[in-house]
């Protein structure tokens, strides 16, 4: 913050001025209401006095509009959601008077609405963003949000499908499902990913596949395995370039979701875990660490940007790997109805 109450008088301020990393700061003294040191502090730095009056609701619509142009859609979309929520709670707050205890009501009632610790960071992160926006725009604000803490947020691991699983799995579907399911379980593929897949990011003759991911990232993906190879080239024929490959046949247009099939063909099969298009992702992800593929390699076939997010599936695999070792031991330590080969006979 730029206002802080003073360490040893009360009722007085200090407005502190920054003059860049490597020049001393610039600290005023100040006697009065908040409101006045924060309107002393625009006067000091040049800014007209209405940027510290506005509030966050008045400002909301033109940082949308900001970001709808320098965000992808689907971020922006996350926005607008999370910012229905926020701006019940903090809408009426003044930017220079935001605290810390309206965050903090703020995550008491999403708590309340049974939302994980997790998922209210990543709400509070857009406002951040509107912030740091405001700020940018000389309007002065008060103190951001500070999240819960990672220990608190860190993710479930997910439950990945074990190699027999996936065979039987895979080998149930069929036609363009059965193509996509195997682009996300045999080459890591997004949902997305693989559902709006074009004709040109297949590459048959080299065995690759050129996909453009979060971020506008394109990453460089080999066609794993023959059968999947022989499938795209059966998907791709006769259309053009720019044409998707899978199309859903009763809307014209490619799949939003196949998750409803992929959790019907699983129950067929009588695997009783929790199945949904990541699912395949993390499970090719968990299969690549068990078959020692190197960790950078997979991170950049995943398309991840950061390599602690690969780690995960070491742990996922260590976990697959010793529950499987259970089943084998349980079975192993079993009584034996076979007869003893060992005995010799009279």
């Amino acid at each position: 913050m730029a206002i802080r109450k003073h360490p040893t008088k009360k009722g007085w301020w200090q407005i502190v001025i920054s003059q860049g990393r490597k020049k001393p700061q610039k600290v005023y003294t100040f006697q009065g209401s908040e409101a006045e040191a924060r309107g002393t502090e625009a006067e000091i730095r040049g800014i007209p006095l209405e940027s510290a009056n506005h509030k966050v609701v008045e400002l909301a619509n033109s940082f949308f509009d900001w970001y709808a142009i320098h965000r992808a859609p689907k971020t922006y979309t996350e926005c607008l959601r999370s910012f229905a929520l926020l701006i019940p709670i903090l809408g009426d707050r003044h930017l220079s008077y935001l605290h810390q205890n309206d965050y903090d009501r703020y995550k008491t009632k999403r708590l309340d609405d049974g939302v994980c610790k997790r998922t209210i960071n990543i709400e509070l992160v857009y406002f951040r963003a509107f912030l740091a926006w405001c700020k940018d725009h000389n309007y002065i604000c008060g103190a951001a949000p500070k999240l819960f803490e990672k220990k608190y947020t860190r993710p479930k691991l997910p439950v990945v499908l074990s190699k027999v699983e996936l065979s039987k799995f895979l080998d149930k579907l069929k036609g363009d499902k059965k193509t996509i399911a195997t682009l996300m379980a045999h080459c890591g593929l997004r949902r997305n990913e693989a559902l709006t897949l074009n004709v040109e990011n297949i590459d048959i003759e080299n065995g690759l596949l050129r996909i453009t991911g979060k971020g506008g990232k394109t990453r460089l993906m080999p066609i794993v395995g023959e059968t999947l190879k022989s499938a795209l080239q059966e998907a791709i024929e006769g259309k053009a370039r720019v044409e998707y490959v899978f199309i859903n046949k009763d809307t014209g247009q490619p799949y939003k979701n196949i998750r409803r099939t992929l959790k019907h063909t699983a129950k067929g099969v009588g695997i009783n875990k929790r199945i949904y298009n990541h699912l395949l992702r993390h499970t090719f992800g968990a299969a690549a660490v068990s078959a020692r593929v190197q960790q950078r390699a997979i991170q950049d076939m995943m398309g991840h940007a950061d390599g602690r997010t690969t780690q995960m599936y070491t742990q996922v695999a260590a976990e697959v790997i010793s529950t499987e070792a259970l089943k084998l031991s349980a079975y192993l330590s079993e009584k034996s109805d076979l007869p003893d080969t060992n005995k010799t006979s009279d």
